[in-house]
């Protein structure tokens, strides 16, 4: 989903049920370390930012309080 992937900042985005689309973004990646690397490591500096233990804590207990 959009929210999560960056189309070629985190990753490859192609609309849904282009087949054409998915084979060239697969082929890019599999011809391109380089780039198959940047993506992976921005989407996982992303992950860590976005998601860790602390701030999810934090905003459950934000919710649960508001209750």
């Amino acid at each position: 989903a959009s929210e999560y992937v960056i189309d070629g900042s985190t990753g490859r985005l192609v609309p849904a049920g282009d087949v054409e689309a998915m084979a060239s973004a697969a082929v890019e990646l599999l011809r391109d370390g380089a780039f198959r690397k940047r993506l992976g490591d921005a989407a996982r500096l992303d992950v860590l930012q976005r998601w860790n233990w602390a701030r999810q804590s934090t905003q459950l207990d934000e919710a649960i309080r508001a209750i």
